[in-house]
């Protein structure tokens, strides 16, 4: 509550007063701290929502405003895939894990997309599907090549054809 509208006088009023009762006035730090913490969220003139979404290294991922989770930021924003799966567990995900996309849409937080999992077998996952991915890429390039060559012989066959006689 802020005391200079309680009262209709104005803020220097009380504060020269307070000093002069000898109460310790608050460091700026700690003035900081409490004017962020009271305009985080809803209060704070730039909130856009409950939910929004920020880039990870490759991918986009959902952030929804929890201030009072354990994971959450320091504006009250944890990921949502984190959120979902504790939420249906009815648990904390364990130190040292970490919440998977199964199909590897990191916006997909339907809980059957998910999966905690350990560390290592997280990047275990995530190294195997890059080898799968580099494998399909190496096929591809394997079959588009051999389009080209199809082609080409086509278009040389074509060019030694004589379209006057």
């Amino acid at each position: 509550m802020d005391i200079s509208k309680e009262l209709n006088i104005g803020h220097m009023i009380i504060y020269r007063g307070l000093i002069g009762a000898g109460v310790n006035r608050r460091t700026d730090k700690e003035g900081i701290a409490l004017a962020y913490l009271k305009r985080r969220g809803p209060q704070n003139a730039n909130f856009k929502g409950e939910r929004k979404t920020t880039r990870g290294r490759h991918k986009k991922y959902w952030l929804i405003y929890k201030p009072e989770h354990n994971r959450a930021d320091k504006r009250g924003f944890v990921y949502e895939h984190i959120y979902v799966w504790e939420q249906a567990n009815g648990k904390p995900v364990p130190k040292g894990w970490h919440v998977h996309h199964k199909n590897g849409v990191a916006s997909d937080n339907r809980l059957e997309n998910l999966e905690a999992m350990t560390s290592s077998k997280h990047t275990k996952v995530h190294n195997d599907m890059r080898a799968k991915e580099l494998e399909d890429a190496k096929v591809r390039i394997k079959e588009l090549e051999a389009e080209t060559k199809e082609l080409k012989d086509r278009l040389s066959q074509m060019s030694t054809i004589n379209p006057l006689n």
